[in-house]
C-alpha cells in the first residue's frame, strides 16, 4: 500500500497515489489509496450474534456503495492466469469488504473470523450459520405483530414508529401483508380512549392507506393535545379563583366591626348586659360603647297641683 508521501519512481520524482503507474507494461493501473477508500463504519450496530439480517442488509449495502461486493460473491482470481488489472481490483475489493466486517463484529466474533483472508468465506460462514437460526425466528415475530397494542402513556408517534418496526420484521421474514389490512390492524391498536375516533374512521366509505391513515392519528393526537391543554387551563383558573374566594369569605368572617355583630342561636348563656340568650356581651347593641345614638325621650311638665285641673301640660321633645 503506498505511504500518504506518495513512492519514488526510478528517476527519484515522488509519485501521488492517485497517480498512474505501469505495473505490467502492457498498460497503466491505478495504485489504491485504500485509507481513503474504506469506508465509514461507525453508523453500523456491531453485530452481536443477533438480528442478522438487518446487519448483513446494512453491510451489504454500505460496500455496494463503495463497489466492492464483488469480493463476496466472486473467488479469488488466478494469478497466473487472470488479468493483473482484476487481481487487483479484486485484492482491494476483498481488502474493504473484510475490514468492513471484522470491524462491526463484536469482539468474540471478532476473535473467531480474524484469522480468514477472504471476505467471501467471513460472510459465507456468517450466512449459513445465522441464516439457520433465523428460521425459527419469524413465528415469533408474527405472534409480537398481533399481541402488540397501543397504550395511553406514551407518545402516539413513537407508537406508531413500534408498529413500522413491526412491519419490517415480518418484510424481513418475507412476509408481505396488504396495505389496508396493515392499516385496518392499526386502527384496532389504538389506545382504548380513542374508541370514538376508531368508530369514525369506521363508518367511513373510502379505506384510507397507512400513510394516510398516520398523517391523519397524528393530526387527531396534536389536537387532542391541545383540547387537554386548553381544559387543563381551565380548570387551574377556577381552582384559583375558588380558593381566592374562600380566602376572602375567610378574611370577611374575621372582621370585628360592630355593624357585623350577629346573634349566635347556639350560643347557651345569657348576655350579661342585656340579660338575653343567644349572642355574647360583645355582640349586643345595649354595650355602652355602641356608637348607635339614644332614642329621643319626651319630657313632660306638670303645673301646679293647687291649680285647676284644665292647665297646660308641656310636653319638651
Amino acid at each position: 500500500m503506498a505511504g500518504n508521501d506518495g513512492e519514488k519512481s526510478e528517476n527519484g520524482k515522488n509519485v501521488d497515489d492517485s497517480q498512474k503507474v505501469d505495473d505490467s507494461g502492457a498498460g497503466s493501473s491505478t495504485v489504491v489509496n485504500y485509507s481513503k477508500s474504506l469506508p465509514d463504519v461507525s453508523k453500523i450496530e456491531v453485530f452481536e450474534g443477533q438480528n442478522f439480517r438487518r446487519w448483513a442488509e446494512r453491510v451489504f449495502s454500505l460496500l455496494d456503495v463503495k463497489g466492492v461486493t464483488s469480493a463476496l460473491t466472486v473467488a479469488e482470481p488466478d494469478e497466473a492466469k487472470a488479468d493483473p488489472k482484476i487481481v487487483e481490483g479484486w485484492k482491494h475489493a476483498n481488502k474493504v469488504c473484510r475490514y468492513t466486517i471484522l470491524s462491526t463484529l463484536s469482539n468474540d466474533l471478532f476473535d473467531v473470523y480474524c484469522s480468514y483472508k477472504g471476505a467471501n468465506e467471513i460472510w459465507d460462514n456468517l450466512n449459513i450459520k445465522y441464516t439457520a437460526e433465523d428460521a425459527t425466528k419469524q413465528k415469533f415475530v408474527v405472534g409480537n405483530y398481533l399481541r402488540w397494542q397501543m397504550v395511553e402513556d406514551k407518545e402516539i408517534k413513537a407508537q406508531i414508529n413500534e408498529y413500522h418496526k413491526f412491519l419490517e420484521e415480518l418484510k424481513a421474514e418475507k412476509i408481505d401483508l396488504p396495505d389496508v389490512f396493515v392499516a385496518g390492524a392499526l386502527v384496532e391498536k389504538l389506545p382504548s380512549s380513542w374508541n370514538d375516533y376508531k368508530q369514525q374512521l369506521k363508518h367511513k366509505h373510502t379505506q384510507m392507506s397507512l400513510v394516510d391513515l398516520i398523517k391523519h392519528v397524528i393530526i387527531e393526537d396534536a389536537s387532542r393535545k391541545e383540547c387537554d391543554a386548553a381544559r387543563a387551563k381551565a380548570l387551574e383558573s377556577r381552582a384559583n379563583l375558588i380558593q381566592s374566594n374562600a380566602h376572602k369569605k375567610k378574611r370577611y368572617e374575621n372582621r370585628t366591626d360592630p355593624v357585623l355583630r350577629v346573634t349566635n342561636p347556639n350560643f347557651k348563656a345569657n348576655c350579661y348586659v342585656c340579660g338575653k340568650p343567644g349572642h355574647k356581651a360583645y355582640y349586643c347593641r345595649y354595650q355602652k360603647t355602641n356608637n348607635m345614638p339614644p332614642k329621643p325621650k319626651a319630657n313632660l311638665t306638670l303645673g301646679d297641683d293647687k291649680k285647676d285641673d284644665d292647665d297646660i301640660i308641656a310636653a319638651v321633645m
